[in-house]
């Protein structure tokens, strides 16, 4: 059995238990909607300062896709949370773990178990970001409403480019040293509260390209109904270049087993 394929095995259940528990949240709000509509359309709050932080000036609350829009951002962040956190002890716990020997006395280059490791986060994002997804779209169909099939597709792609990018980062420590859930953890809300930030003043759009969470707004993609090419180009990049830096650093680590 390859390596990948282990991997997605021994992570399994903790991918479906991320995957249905934060869908299953989705649609428990998407479902509090009819009940709520009438007082949202008279709530002031998403078009004052903290309205614009968390972006939901953009679209109106009181229709399903503004509401969706806004509650969104729980896939959006938990799902960056989540490619941390699996990307962040992907390599060095085989170090902490006394498994390393075993793996490095397989016919296996280092940079085969790398790369097998990394489509074995990938794999598990896509099928995470997937769920939430299709979960989101049964949640429009028990309200009795409808949402626009391609932004939700588009969506979709802007969700694991921006997952897939964070966990880059994380997967590039990992090959350094041993991290704690902590830094995973940092490495996904920094940069979302950098472009909450960015939100308020619109001065600091640079803080987007740094950021990078724009790419999957949804309120963003159903506007301008699709990606930001440019953000799209500039975060396949950051990821080739965190993925090879990974590549060259374990390529010359001196691994003690």
């Amino acid at each position: 059995m390859s390596i990948a394929k282990l991997e997605i095995k021994r992570s399994f259940k903790s991918l479906l238990v991320w995957s249905f528990s934060i869908s299953g949240m989705l649609v428990a709000f998407m479902l509090l909607f009819p009940q709520m509509k009438t007082q949202l359309e008279s709530l002031t709050i998403f078009n004052s300062q903290l309205g614009k932080v968390f972006g939901m000036d953009k679209l109106s609350v009181s229709t399903s896709i503004g509401y969706f829009a806004n509650m969104s951002m729980v896939i959006t962040v938990a799902g960056a949370i989540f490619a941390c956190l699996i990307s962040i002890s992907a390599v060095s716990n085989e170090e902490k773990n006394g498994t390393v020997e075993y793996l490095l006395s397989h016919p296996v280059s280092r940079k085969n178990i790398l790369i097998q490791k990394f489509i074995s986060i990938v794999f598990q994002i896509t099928i995470f970001n997937l769920v939430c997804i299709v979960c989101s779209f049964l949640s429009f169909l028990l309200i009795g409403d409808s949402i626009d099939s391609h932004s939700l597709v588009t969506f979709f792609i802007g969700l694991n480019i921006l997952h897939i990018e964070l966990a880059s980062i994380c997967f590039f420590l990992s090959t350094i040293k041993v991290f704690g859930a902590g830094i995973g953890i940092c490495v996904a809300l920094i940069p979302y509260f950098l472009n909450s930030t960015m939100n308020l003043n619109k001065n600091w759009e640079l803080l987007g390209v740094l950021t990078q969470y724009k790419i999957a707004d949804f309120s963003d993609i159903f506007i301008h109904k699709g990606l930001d090419v440019k953000m799209v180009i500039l975060s396949i990049i950051i990821t080739l270049l965190f993925l090879w830096s990974s590549l060259l650093n374990y390529s010359k680590k001196d691994i003690t087993v």
